[in-house]
C-alpha cells in the first residue's frame, strides 16, 4: 500500500477525515511511506499536516453548528465525553495553548476540533494553533524516519506517543509555573489583580524630582553653547597654526629661491670672466708671434 501510486492521496484523505470523525490516524501510512521514500519525508509530513488542519475545519464546523446532532454522538462513540468536558473547562484557563498541547498527546485530534467549534473558539487562532500542533506531531516523526530508517520504527510505534506526552506535560508544567508568577499561561487580568499596587510618591519627593528635571533641562542649552564655543576656539587655533605653517613654508621657499638665483648669478659671472681671460690670452699670443 505504501508503494502504491495513490498512497499519497489515501494518506491525505485519512489525515483529513481523522481530524473530524475517522478513527485511524495517518501514521500507519506515513511510517511505511517515509521508509520507502526517505527523500520525500518532508513532503509527506507537510501533506499530512496541511490535510489534518483542513480536516480540522470540518470538525470545528460539526462542533459549532451540529454538536447535538453529530458532535456529541461522535464523542460518545469514542467514549470521549469526559475528556470533552475537561477540555472545555481548560479552554478558559489555557486558551490557544490547550490546542497545541493536546495535539501532542494520544487524545484524538477530532476531540480538539469538535470542542473548539462547540466553544466557538476564534477561527484564526484555531488555525494557527492547529498548524503548530500538527507540525509538531508529524515533522519530528518524519525526521526520525529519515535519519534512522527502519531501526527506529519499533520506537515510534511503541514509545513515541509516550515521549510526546512527556513533552506536553513539560509544557504544561512550564506554563503552570509561569502562571504562578503572572507568566504566559495566566490571563493578564488575573496577573494584574495579584500584583501589588504601586505606592503613590510623596509630594515633597515629586516636587524635588520636578525641580531636578527643570534644572537639567535648563543646563542642557548652556552646555551645548559652551561645547560649541570650545569647538569654534579649537577650529580657530587650528586655522592659525595652519596659517603659520604655510607662511613658514612660503618664507623658506623664498629664501631657497634667492639662494638658487644668487648661485646662478655667481656661476654666470665666473663663466663670463673665464671667457674674457681666454680672449686676452689669445690676443697676446698672436702679438708675440708677429
Amino acid at each position: 500500500m505504501a508503494a502504491h501510486r495513490h498512497a499519497m492521496a489515501a494518506m491525505a484523505l485519512i489525515s483529513f477525515a481523522e481530524s473530524s470523525f475517522f478513527p485511524l490516524p495517518p501514521d500507519f501510512l506515513l511510517v511505511p511511506m517515509t521508509l520507502a521514500q526517505p527523500r520525500r519525508a518532508w513532503l509527506i509530513a507537510a501533506i499530512c499536516t496541511i490535510t489534518s488542519v483542513v480536516g480540522g475545519y470540518l470538525g470545528y464546523a460539526i462542533g459549532y453548528y451540529l454538536f447535538d446532532a453529530i458532535g456529541q454522538p461522535v464523542l460518545e462513540f469514542y467514549h470521549a465525553m469526559d475528556k470533552y468536558r475537561a477540555f472545555s473547562a481548560a479552554f478558559a484557563e489555557w486558551g490557544v495553548w490547550i490546542i497545541i498541547i493536546k495535539g501532542l498527546t494520544p487524545i484524538p485530534f477530532k476531540l480538539v476540533t469538535i470542542a473548539s467549534g462547540a466553544a466557538q473558539f476564534d477561527l484564526v487562532s484555531f488555525t494557527m494553533a492547529s498548524l503548530v500542533s500538527r507540525s509538531l506531531r508529524f515533522f519530528p516523526l518524519a525526521a526520525l524516519l529519515w535519519r534512522f530508517g527502519e531501526p527506529i520504527r519499533d520506537f515510534i510505534e511503541h514509545r513515541l506517543m509516550l515521549v510526546t506526552t512527556l513533552v506536553a506535560a513539560a509544557l504544561v508544567g512550564g506554563f503552570g509555573g509561569g502562571a504562578s508568577t503572572g507568566g504566559m499561561g495566566r490571563p493578564s487580568s488575573i496577573a494584574a489583580s495579584t500584583t501589588p499596587a504601586a505606592r503613590p510618591a510623596s509630594p515633597s519627593k515629586s516636587a524635588g524630582g520636578a525641580k531636578k528635571k527643570a534644572a537639567k533641562k535648563a543646563a542642557r542649552p548652556k552646555a551645548r553653547k559652551s561645547a560649541k564655543k570650545k569647538a569654534a576656539g579649537r577650529r580657530k587655533t587650528a586655522r592659525k597654526a595652519g596659517g603659520k605653517k604655510r607662511s613658514a613654508r612660503k618664507s623658506s621657499a623664498r629664501k631657497a629661491g634667492r639662494k638658487s638665483s644668487a648661485r646662478r648669478g655667481a656661476s654666470s659671472r665666473s663663466k663670463g670672466r673665464s671667457k674674457s681671460g681666454g680672449r686676452k690670452r689669445g690676443g697676446s699670443k698672436k702679438r708675440s708671434r708677429r
